[in-house]
């Protein structure tokens, strides 16, 4: 079994229906176009990533006791995923995520916590205390007080904390050190008033993000055409593997989570660790029509070292 990782965040059982356009108010139509159910939820898709991967993947989360949450559980099971910190709410429901695509490309998105908002900090520490973990990727769609907290119990226990502020209004203060922070370029003008576009705008914009949080590397996505380092002292950028991937692509989760297992692995090599994020996202998108399909570490590296 590879590195152990701590993942924390939500679990949601996504509903998406495509149809050829959004009904007005008070209409009623029929569509033939598909609807389906999709495992979802930053959290655990990051923690199946890793599992899917080698990693041994610890999830600290919730869900409710529907139907949902059951399918969702069995499915994180078959994975191998480490489930023992998944815990029950009997009040709320399972998390969703309900997405409406139209053809013409629009979609609009409505979220529900359910679940997902009563994970408890305590929750957190004894995944922390009983699952020894070697690192703790902590996704930032959980509510700011749950940040910080599970920022402070990393900082405790000396383990090194990945941080994916996929939240424009992430309060970084709050945070205390991070081996890693993962932002997209979109964030990351919404965080230092710079928009990452090149070398210079996108150092400018690490250097910004440095005086607000402690961090051992700034990674920010520039979508395919890579990721930009930095240390506190060298900067680079890490080409994309030549997929063409529109931008806004919901996949960042699998990407990050996938780095981290790769730099855990590596001996904390953070370009080998971004090539390795990218190719995987590469792949995906790639096979996206296939919803099954998910690579083998050793087919990303392979993958990575042709591209």
């Amino acid at each position: 079994m590879g590195k152990r990782i701590l993942v924390v965040g939500a679990a949601n059982m996504d509903f998406t229906m495509e149809m050829r356009a959004l009904p007005q108010a008070g209409e009623s139509v029929t569509d033939e176009s598909r609807y389906r159910y999709t495992a979802g939820g930053a959290g655990a898709v990051a923690a199946l990533a890793i599992t899917r991967l080698g990693g041994d993947a610890v999830f600290a989360g919730r869900l409710g006791n529907d139907i949902h949450g059951d399918r969702l559980s069995h499915l994180y099971d078959e994975a191998g995923m480490d489930t023992r910190f998944i815990s029950v709410d009997h009040r709320a429901p399972t998390g969703m995520r309900v997405i409406l695509r139209e053809d013409n490309g629009n979609s609009r998105t409505v979220y529900y916590p359910g679940a997902n908002a009563s994970l408890l900090l305590s929750d957190v520490e004894r995944a922390i205390t009983d699952g020894r973990p070697d690192a703790i990727y902590l996704q930032t769609e959980l509510a700011p007080d749950m940040v910080g907290g599970i920022s402070r119990l990393a900082d405790r226990y000396e383990i090194p904390l990945c941080v994916e502020a996929g939240g424009a209004d992430l309060p970084l203060s709050s945070l205390g050190e991070a081996e890693i922070l993962c932002l997209d370029n979109k964030e990351a003008y919404a965080l230092t008033g710079t928009f990452p576009v090149g070398s210079d705008s996108c150092l400018k914009a690490a250097v910004e993000l440095e005086k607000k949080i402690r961090a051992r590397h700034y990674l920010i996505r520039l979508g395919d055409r890579g990721i930009f380092t930095y240390d506190g002292r060298y900067c680079h950028m890490v080409p994309g593997c030549g997929v063409r991937i529109p931008e806004g692509t919901p996949l960042c989760d699998s990407l990050t989570a996938a780095l981290l297992l790769e730099y855990l692995q590596n001996d904390g090599d953070i370009m080998a660790a971004c090539r390795f994020g990218l190719a995987l996202n590469a792949l995906l998108f790639k096979n996206s029509a296939d919803p099954a399909y998910f690579p083998t570490a050793a087919e990303v590296r392979s993958f990575a070292e042709q591209h």
